[in-house]
């Protein structure tokens, strides 16, 4: 439940008088990638002249203890609070009635308003093998990120000489959780990426040379390049968007 909703539900009932029953935990936790959040509060304007103040609580270890952290008039019409560190965060309001009674008497005796996970870090992408077998290309890669999301990942491939233009997209299926095997569609030595998101939909990638050619050869693995300014069928200077909760490039 929102903090949105609960407000509405707190404000509906009589100054002083609680719910009549208590608000439904949230379905889920939220990832978010920022950590200054913005939570937006409705009342109906029936109430508001019953309410004094709401109040913005937030607890870091799971509902046992609450810190205030913000009081508004109920005009003001929402809260804004900045997290400190990466981390779990539950959120709770609370109403101030004229009266002097408050709804809920305890943060910590009913479920949050929202359970969040503050995630500002971007998954560190590790390709630990890559190889082009005749005409076959195998990678395989590593994520480290307290949140990953693999079915985000997508691999995608370019001649090694070609520009940002000329990047294509292993098919889906050749895709699995932290390895992948295709064909591509061009022939010789390639550079392959693999982009990936985490659940706060912070995004990471790296870039790896296949089948570069070397004085005894050609080597399979190459050296570990840069990611690529831009995605690989749009204008430069932005990591690939990962499928999944952000579509194609």
């Amino acid at each position: 439940m929102s903090v949105t909703a609960l407000a509405l539900l707190a404000a509906a009932t009589g100054a002083g008088q609680p719910a009549a029953a208590p608000p439904a935990p949230p379905a889920e936790v939220r990832f978010v990638a920022k950590p200054t959040l913005t939570f937006p509060v409705t009342f109906k304007q029936e109430r508001v002249k019953d309410i004094e103040k709401a109040r913005l609580f937030v607890s870091r270890d799971g509902g046992h203890t609450y810190d205030l952290k913000q009081v508004i008039d109920p005009a003001k019409g929402g809260f804004q609070f900045t997290a400190g560190e990466d981390g779990v965060y539950w959120v709770q309001m609370q109403l101030q009635f004229r009266d002097g009674t408050l709804d809920p008497k305890d943060p910590s005796g009913v479920p949050p308003s929202e359970k969040l996970v503050v995630d500002t870090t971007k998954p560190v992408v590790t390709i630990t093998a890559a190889e082009l077998t005749g005409d076959e290309v195998t990678v395989e890669w590593q994520v480290d990120d307290k949140h990953p999301d693999d079915a985000t990942t997508k691999v995608f491939y370019k001649p090694a000489a070609g520009d940002n233009t000329s990047w294509k997209e292993a098919p889906a299926g050749a895709v699995r959780k932290r390895s992948a095997r295709f064909k591509p569609e061009v022939q010789g030595p390639l550079t392959v990426q693999v982009a990936t998101a985490d659940l706060a939909k912070n995004i990471g990638a790296t870039n790896r040379e296949v089948g570069a050619k070397t004085a005894s050869g050609f080597t399979p693995t190459g050296g570990v390049l840069p990611p690529p300014a831009m995605p690989p069928a749009g204008t430069a200077d932005t990591v690939p968007a990962p499928g999944g909760a952000f579509g194609g490039p």
